[in-house]
C-alpha cells in the first residue's frame, strides 16, 4: 500500500489466508462483526491464517467477534492468529512507535472452545518495538466451556524497546473457560514478553459457571518438554499479573496458577508481582497456585505474590517441585495471603534478599512447626528456604505460636513478627545466625520445651519478653540486643542464656528493620548465665526498673552511657569481678566473687542492700553523694 492507511470493515468477517497486507508506514484498521448482530453461519471474526499484517510504524487495530449463530463450528473466535502475525515494528531509535490493538469476543457455538482473542501455532507472532499492544478480550458464550478470553497456544506476543503489553480478558462460560491462558502447541512454548523497558500488564478473570476457570493460566499441555508458557520481561520491564477466579462452585476456580515443567512467570531487573483471588466454594479454589515443576522467578527485581480465597488457600504449592525466586536471584521476595499450603520436596525458595512470608489481614494467628494458628508454616519448609534475612509475620498478625516441631533455618537471618510470639519448640539459626524476635504488642513466652540457638538475639516491641525456657536450663546465645516498651505488659526482660565462648554480651546489633545498639526497657532486666556477663563499646543499657544479673563468671558493664533507673541486684561466680559504670547507680544485694568496682559520672552511688565481696571494693562518683 506504499505508506498508505488501509481500513476495512465486514458485517461478517474479515479472513487473510496465505497472504500478506502490508501497509508501510500506514494505519491498518479492521472490523468484523463488531456489533455482532450479523452472524449466521461459523466463522471467527478475524483469522490471520499462515499471513501477516504488518505496518512500520503505523497503528494496527483489529477488532472481531464471532459468530452468533454456529452450528458446526469451534472456531468462533473474535480474533485469530492461525500461523499468523500482526506486527508494527520500525528500527531503533527512529521515533516511530506504532500501537497494536486486538479487541476480540467469542461467538456463541455451544460446543466451545469460543476465545476471545486466540494467537496459536509456534509462528504466530503479535509484535512491536515501542508501540503499546494492547488486548481485550471476552470468551464466547458456548455451553460446553473452553470460552476463554485471551488464549496464546504456542505463539508470541511481544515488544522488543520501549513497548509495553497490556492484556485484560474474561472467560465465558462453561468448564475451562479462562481468563488469560499461556501454553505450548506443537513443542513450540507460548509467551508474552517484553525484550526492552516495556512493562507486562496482565488482568484475566475466569469464567462464572463450571470448574477449571482459572483467571490467569500458565502451564504446559504435555506437563514436560516444551510445550510450556512463559511471561517474561528480561529487559527493565515490570511485569503485573492479576488474576480472578470463576466464582461457580466448582473445583479449580483458581485466582493465577503456573505450573508444569518450564512455565514461568519472571522478570529481570523489573518488579514482578503476581495478585490472585478466589471466591468460589469449591474444591481447591486458591490465589494463587504454583506447582508441578512451574516457577516464577526474577534476577534483581523484587518478586511479590498477594493471593486471597474465601475457602481454599490464598497461596499454594503442589506437586514435587516449585520454583520461586532462584539461584540468581538477589531482590527481594514477598508472600502474602492470610491462608498458605507449602509443599516442600524439590522446592526452590531462594534469594540472596528478603523472603517475607506473611498474612495479609490483621489479626490472622501463625502456627509454625505444629503451633495453633490458621496461617500455617511446616517446619520442614524452613530447610526449603535459602535467603539472606527470612522474615516470618508481620507486627499485625495475631499471635505467633511455635509448635513443638519447631523452626531449624541456618541459611541466614530469621525474624518471626507479630503482635506476640510463643516458643513451644525449638528456634535454631545456628551459631552464627541472627534471630529477631518482634511483638508488636504482647511480648514473647518461651516453655521448657523450647531453646533459642543464634550468634545474636534481637528483641522488638512492646510487652513482656521472657526468654528463660520456662525457668529450666538455657538458650545457646553469644549477644543480645533489645529495644522493648512497655506494650501489653511492663517491657520485662528476662534471659536464660549461655554461649560457647562463656560470655553473656549487650552488642550492637542489625536486622532488616535497622540497628539496635545494647539493651533499652522501660520494664525490669533480668539475666542467668553460666558464664560472664558484659557489654561490647557504645552498647549501653538504658533499664527504667530494676536490673538483676546471676553470672557464673565476671560482670563488667563499664560504658558511661549506662543508665540504671532501679537498684541493681548482681552476682557473680567463680572468683570473677563485678564492675559497673553509669551516671548514676544504687546497688541492691550483691554478692562479688572477685572485686566490686563502681564508678558514677552523673550521680550519686546509693545503697539498698548487702554487699558481700570477696576481693576489694573500690567506688569512685565525681556527681554525686556515695552512701
Amino acid at each position: 500500500l506504499a505508506g498508505g492507511a488501509f481500513a476495512a470493515t465486514s458485517d461478517r468477517y474479515f479472513t487473510i489466508s496465505s497472504a500478506t497486507l502490508n501497509s508501510g508506514g500506514g494505519d491498518i484498521t479492521i472490523g468484523a462483526n463488531v456489533a455482532g448482530t450479523n452472524g449466521s453461519g461459523d466463522f471467527s471474526g478475524i483469522m490471520v491464517n499462515s499471513s501477516t499484517i504488518e505496518s512500520r510504524g503505523g497503528n494496527i487495530d483489529l477488532h472481531g467477534k464471532g459468530s452468533v449463530s454456529g452450528t458446526t463450528s469451534t472456531l468462533q473466535h473474535g480474533v485469530h492468529l492461525y500461523f499468523g502475525i500482526v506486527r508494527s515494528y520500525t528500527g531503533a531509535g527512529d521515533g516511530l512507535a506504532g500501537t497494536i490493538t486486538l479487541t476480540g469476543t467469542g461467538g456463541t457455538y455451544a460446543g466451545g472452545d469460543n476465545g476471545g482473542v486466540t494467537i496459536v501455532g509456534p509462528t504466530s507472532l503479535v509484535q512491536s518495538r515501542d508501540g503499546d499492544i494492547t488486548i481485550n478480550a471476552t470468551g464466547g458464550a458456548g455451553a460446553s466451556g473452553g470460552n476463554s478470553g485471551l488464549y496464546v497456544g504456542g505463539g508470541t506476543i511481544r515488544t522488543d524497546g520501549a513497548g509495553s503489553i497490556t492484556a485484560t480478558a474474561s472467560g465465558g462460560p462453561g468448564n475451562a473457560s479462562r481468563g488469560i491462558v499461556v501454553t505450548g502447541n506443537g513443542n513450540s512454548f507460548g509467551r508474552i514478553e517484553t525484550t526492552g523497558s516495556g512493562d507486562i500488564d496482565l488482568t484475566g478473570t475466569g469464567g462464572t459457571t463450571n470448574g477449571n476457570n482459572v483467571g490467569v493460566y500458565v502451564f504446559n499441555t504435555v506437563g514436560s518438554g516444551t510445550n510450556h508458557g512463559v511471561i517474561r520481561a528480561t529487559g527493565t520491564g515490570n511485569v503485573s499479573v492479576v488474576g480472578f477466579g470463576g466464582t461457580a462452585v466448582a473445583a479449580s476456580n483458581v485466582g493465577i496458577a503456573v505450573q508444569d515443567a518450564n512455565s514461568t512467570i519472571s522478570s529481570n531487573s523489573g518488579t514482578l508481582t503476581l495478585d490472585g483471588t478466589a471466591t468460589s466454594s469449591g474444591t481447591d479454589p486458591h490465589g494463587v497456585y504454583v506447582a508441578l515443576g512451574g516457577a516464577v522467578t526474577s534476577t534483581s527485581g523484587a518478586i511479590s505474590i498477594l493471593g486471597d480465597s474465601t475457602s481454599g488457600y490464598g497461596f499454594a504449592t503442589g506437586g514435587s517441585s516449585w520454583t520461586i525466586g532462584g539461584g540468581t536471584t538477589t531482590g527481594n521476595i514477598s508472600i502474602v495471603a492470610d491462608t498458605v499450603n507449602f509443599t516442600t520436596p524439590g522446592a526452590t525458595l531462594q534469594t540472596s534478599g528478603t523472603v517475607t512470608i506473611a498474612p495479609g489481614t490483621g489479626g490472622t494467628a501463625i502456627g509454625i512447626g505444629g503451633g495453633a494458628g490458621a496461617f500455617q508454616l511446616p517446619s520442614a519448609l524452613f530447610a526449603q528456604i535459602d535467603a539472606g534475612v527470612l522474615v516470618v509475620g508481620n507486627v499485625n498478625a495475631g499471635m505467633m505460636t511455635v509448635g513443638a516441631g519447631g523452626v531449624a533455618y541456618t541459611n541466614g537471618n530469621l525474624d518471626l513478627r507479630a503482635d506476640s510470639l510463643v516458643l513451644d519448640g525449638d528456634v535454631n539459626v545456628g551459631l552464627t545466625g541472627t534471630l529477631t524476635l518482634h511483638a508488636k504488642n504482647g511480648g514473647v513466652g518461651q516453655g521448657v520445651g523450647s531453646t533459642v540457638t543464634a550468634e545474636s538475639l534481637i528483641l522488638r516491641g512492646g510487652g513482656n519478653f521472657a526468654l528463660d525456657r520456662g525457668g529450666a536450663g538455657y538458650n545457646t546465645v553469644d549477644h543480645v540486643a533489645a529495644d522493648v516498651s512497655v506494650g501489653g505488659g511492663s517491657g520485662l526482660i528476662l534471659l536464660r542464656t549461655q554461649s560457647a565462648g562463656g560470655v553473656a554480651e549487650a552488642n550492637i546489633e542489625i536486622d532488616s528493620l535497622g540497628t539496635v545498639s545494647g539493651i533499652t526497657t522501660p520494664g525490669n532486666l533480668t539475666w542467668y548465665t553460666p558464664g560472664q556477663i558484659r557489654q561490647a563499646g557504645g552498647a549501653a543499657l538504658d533499664v527504667t526498673g530494676t536490673t538483676t544479673l546471676d553470672a557464673g563468671g565476671a560482670i563488667d558493664l563499664t560504658s558511661a552511657a549506662n543508665i540504671f533507673g532501679g537498684a541493681v541486684t548482681s552476682t557473680s561466680g567463680g572468683g570473677g569481678s563485678i564492675q559497673y559504670s553509669a551516671a548514676s547507680l544504687t546497688l541492691g544485694t550483691t554478692n562479688a566473687a572477685g572485686n566490686l568496682i563502681v564508678t558514677t559520672t552523673g550521680g550519686g552511688i546509693n545503697q539498698t542492700g548487702l554487699l558481700t565481696v570477696n576481693g576489694n571494693l573500690n567506688a569512685s562518683t565525681t556527681g554525686g553523694p556515695l552512701g
